[in-house]
């Protein structure tokens, strides 16, 4: 089996992250797995007091693969280093191995056996009758620089008689009191947060991606991921203070019921941490001047809102994005804005305007698009968007995989 993630991302990914995330079971025998150790050698010391990775935390760093014969498998382009969280059930069991043996700063080789690695089976090529990416029983080789490790959230244990009732299914604890100003709940707000499943391992958060509950607040009521009842949120933000920190405690009637969140078992318990940070724009319909507008080659319009600075958008890359779409008479036709749902995506499934213009784009970076009706529906339209229309789009990418 192969997690969210693994599935959002496996196709894109380079062999190294891939040992990261592809999880499911070890692909040798256990009793033997677990004799094997990978080989660690230290290319270049880390300064004094260096810190070392755990399980959950987020790290960036840059790499190279290779197999034993020096068979280049992949590695880390120049200035772009990646980034990645440490997740348990990995299939490269010797990557989680190593890792949190390393300091942060240091430059490592490791020595990775089969065992602890593909196996004897080896990791097939990407079509029938390709050569293996890596053949059987082999051990890989990896140099790798940790540039970075931001450590996980922390669950907080709490006694059953320190829980406060808010409701039927909600149980709080104030982690840190609150200035006594209400969050501005008809605006578009900003939430931090990380979830803990009922074995109180960490599943998703604010820090591990970067994407905040965000949306209006009134409405706000859906993860990234999963779709989450409106009902809990709905009754914990009115409880929150700006500047307060609230640990959670929430039965599955309220979150996802009876079935299967990202991490998340079905019936059970879940734990959340929330605190406000802050509002956002709430993008509003404008038609840019034509002196604001650069014009591409095939007619795609777009205007500079903000730059951002993060990775950009490639061919096959996976990205998260709010947006809004217009009408050119001002009509909105749709957003993900209201109910705090980025829309997950890649380049090569959107309308061809998207396709140009997100790949101009960074992480953080805000764009408005006008898009001619040929790079857009063209003469069919579709629900609520007549054929030939011109439309007017406001992008913010959030995160690019």
């Amino acid at each position: 089996n192969v997690t969210l993630i693994g599935l959002v991302q496996l196709a894109v990914l380079p062999l190294f992250v891939l040992g990261f995330l592809a999880q499911g079971p070890a692909v040798q025998a256990d009793d033997e797995a677990a004799a094997a150790e990978v080989g660690i050698e230290v290319l270049e010391a880390a300064p004094e007091g260096a810190t070392k990775p755990r399980l959950g935390d987020r790290i960036r760093f840059t790499w190279k693969a290779t197999l034993a014969d020096g068979t280049l498998l992949g590695q880390s382009k120049d200035n772009n280093p990646s980034t990645l969280r440490l997740v348990e059930g990995a299939s490269i069991r010797g990557l989680l191995q190593a890792v949190p043996k390393i300091q942060v700063g240091s430059k490592v080789r490791l020595t990775i056996p089969a065992a602890l690695a593909y196996g004897e089976k080896g990791l097939p090529g990407r079509k029938a009758g390709d050569s293996p990416r890596v053949p059987p029983g082999a051990d890989l080789v990896y140099e790798l620089h940790l540039l970075e490790c931001l450590a996980q959230p922390v669950f907080h244990p709490v006694a059953e008689g320190e829980w406060v009732e808010l409701g039927p299914g909600i149980q709080m604890k104030i982690l840190e009191p609150g200035n006594g100003e209400a969050l501005p709940l008809d605006e578009r707000i900003e939430v931090e947060y990380a979830l803990w499943n009922h074995r109180k391992r960490i599943v998703e958060s604010t820090f591990h991606d970067g994407i905040y509950l965000d949306g209006i607040g009134t409405k706000l009521k859906r993860t990234r991921k999963q779709q989450v009842r409106e009902s809990f949120l709905a009754t914990i933000l009115p409880k929150m203070e700006k500047g307060g920190r609230y640990w959670l405690r929430v039965h599955p009637s309220r979150t996802y019921g009876d079935k299967k969140g990202f991490g998340v078992s079905p019936g059970t318990h879940t734990y959340w941490e929330l605190a406000y940070n802050g509002t956002a724009e709430i993008p509003v319909f404008k038609r840019p001047a034509r002196s604001d507008l650069t014009t591409t080659p095939s007619g795609l319009q777009y205007q500079v809102l903000r730059k951002g600075s993060g990775r950009r958008a490639r061919p096959g890359s996976d990205i998260d994005v709010h947006y809004a779409g217009w009408l050119e008479a001002g009509r909105q036709f749709d957003s993900s804005i209201p109910t705090g749902a980025p829309f997950r995506t890649d380049l090569m499934s959107v309308i061809r305007g998207w396709t140009e213009g997100i790949a101009l784009m960074r992480e953080g970076g805000v764009y408005r698009f006008v898009i001619p009706a040929r790079l857009a529906y063209g003469a069919d339209g579709r629900p609520g968007i007549p054929p030939n229309a011109t439309l007017v789009f406001w992008v913010e990418v959030l995160k690019v995989w």
